[in-house]
């Protein structure tokens, strides 16, 4: 019987710590869907903003549920071409990090030790700090799209549709769906 819940205790324990599903991507629309909006010329018309499940030590999901950035794309309005075609700019910017749950939280740990030699004391103590984890953003990466009349103009990217209603040198209007 104590083997068998020794056994048990075990499973459950390995189980709680190396985490139960995969790290997945999520992503963020920062603007409202599903009304019509406005941008004007070298303004943002669709930001997404991608984060990732904290990898543990076994790369598994942090159980605690912590993220770490992936980083955004966005989409700028860039005008008319002389033939009414928008002009789209789509910048993406990815981010790289070793951070997981091991090198995440700080940790430092001190060992001490000392000894006597007559009546005097004589001790030292050693701290060693863990290294951090790194995030970095890398170099933006962009490229033009270009979207023919007529209007409305639907636009797939990155699991979102942009649904282009009008557009003017200054300004277009559109929804995100």
């Amino acid at each position: 019987m104590n083997r068998l819940y020794s056994a048990v205790c075990s499973f459950v324990a390995i189980s709680a710590l190396a985490g139960c599903a995969s790290p997945k991507t999520y992503s963020t629309v920062q603007q409202p869907t599903g009304t019509e909006l406005r941008a004007d010329l070298s303004t943002v018309m669709l930001r997404e903003t991608r984060t990732g499940d904290l990898p543990n030590a076994f790369g598994n999901a942090d159980v605690f549920g912590r993220k770490v950035d992936k980083g955004s794309r966005s989409i700028f309005y860039q005008g008319l071409r002389d033939d009414g075609s928008v002009v789209l700019r789509v910048v993406t910017i990815d981010v790289a990090s070793n951070e997981t749950t091991m090198n995440r939280t700080p940790m430092s740990m001190t060992t001490a030790s000392a000894y006597r030699v007559g009546n005097q004391a004589y001790g030292s103590a050693l701290t060693t700090h863990s290294t951090p984890g790194k995030t970095e953003s890398l170099p933006p990466n962009a490229a033009d799209l270009v979207v023919r009349p007529p209007w409305p103009a639907l636009v797939e990217w990155g699991g979102h549709q942009l649904e282009i209603r009008s557009a003017s040198p200054a300004s277009v209007t559109y929804i995100i769906k």
